[in-house]
């Protein structure tokens, strides 16, 4: 086998992608996409993961990546490894791919998954408030942030996201970690409260104590109930973080709300 480290760009991708082996898996266009964005970003870095072509010229490892040179119109380096044997084929793409909780378990973060979860959650609502010109969209999108995204934005506010992660562990009686820490964040940072006044309204959620009917921290309390402990009710992270903003809004208002909705594929609602 031979290596070398070239700079690809989408005439050089297109050659690739000529010589690709029959029966290559599927092509999945979120993830050419993604890729392609991450190096409109300038995030693509030589990492050491092989484009590599069998010993009779194919393309057997890489065509994603060659869609997304393409796609992006930035040339990028690979290391490309000529002269694999075709056998090798069916072995490529099967080690367990890394996340960004990997990524951030390796700069030491505690309670990793939580706070990548809440990380992406929070930059994905960030994404939706800029679609249409600015006038918000929904968070059902197939762009999701990048590793690198999520570890620039942890390293921006390192304090905030461990406590989020501690309000987290603190509601799971009422709801998810994720959907906890991330509304933290979210009113935190978007919203530019101060975390403690954020973390005594998570706490008066949790304890449900000296509430009127329709305060709206207990109708979000048993809204999230509800959610976690029937199936019928059940409904997605960003949705519940939605509700909580909504909750938030109404209870910095000082409004009583008797129910709350709402649905995947409206705008998020802004934090006041």
């Amino acid at each position: 086998m031979k290596t070398a480290i070239e700079r690809i760009g989408p005439d050089q991708a297109r050659a690739y992608l000529a010589t690709n082996i029959e029966n290559n898996r599927k092509v999945a266009n979120t993830h050419v996409l993604n890729l392609a964005l991450a190096m409109q970003k300038g995030q693509w870095e030589l990492n050491g993961q092989g484009i590599v072509i069998s010993s009779s010229g194919k393309l057997i490892d890489g065509q994603h990546r060659m869609m997304a040179v393409i796609k992006s119109g930035c040339p990028c380096d690979f290391l490309v490894i000529r002269g694999v044997d075709e056998g090798c084929f069916k072995t490529l793409g099967s080690n367990k791919a890394r996340g960004p909780a990997d990524t951030l378990s390796t700069y030491g973060v505690s309670n990793c998954n939580v706070v990548a979860a809440s990380v992406r959650l929070y930059l994905i609502y960030c994404g939706a408030l800029l679609r249409n010109d600015g006038k918000g969209g929904s968070m059902n999108t197939y762009i999701l942030p990048t590793h690198t995204d999520v570890l620039n934005e942890y390293q921006s506010s390192p304090e905030i996201y461990r406590m989020a992660s501690r309000i987290g562990q603190n509601l799971k009686k009422v709801t998810t970690p994720t959907v906890a820490s991330s509304s933290f964040v979210t009113i935190v940072k978007k919203g530019g409260h101060e975390p403690d006044k954020v973390a005594e309204f998570w706490r008066k959620v949790e304890s449900a104590e000296m509430m009127m009917s329709k305060d709206p921290r207990l109708v979000l309390r048993d809204r999230l109930l509800r959610a976690k402990t029937d199936k019928n009710y059940r409904i997605s992270s960003s949705c519940a973080m939605c509700m909580t903003i909504k909750a938030w809004n109404a209870f910095i208002l000082g409004k009583e709300i008797s129910i709350l909705k709402y649905i995947d594929r409206e705008p998020v609602p802004r934090v006041l």
